[in-house]
């Protein structure tokens, strides 16, 4: 097990990917912690780690603004 947390199972980390993504639509601080880090963002939702060998990665539906 991950860090000793439990680690979520296949329909668990399903489940948590839907509620990600409400909460990330209405929580800026949330959004930006899915961005930086998907499994503490997942840690905090379901209190489990993903399994090891998995890796996520949110990424920002939103155009980033051109840079001058």
């Amino acid at each position: 097990m991950a860090n000793g947390a439990e680690v979520l199972t296949e329909e668990e980390l399903k489940d948590a990917v839907k509620t990600i993504f409400k909460r990330s639509q209405t929580d800026l601080e949330f959004r930006k912690l899915c961005l930086s880090d998907p499994a503490a963002a997942i840690r905090k939702i379901t209190g489990k780690s993903i399994p090891e060998g998995v890796k996520l990665k949110f990424l920002n539906a939103e155009p980033e603004p051109p840079k001058p």
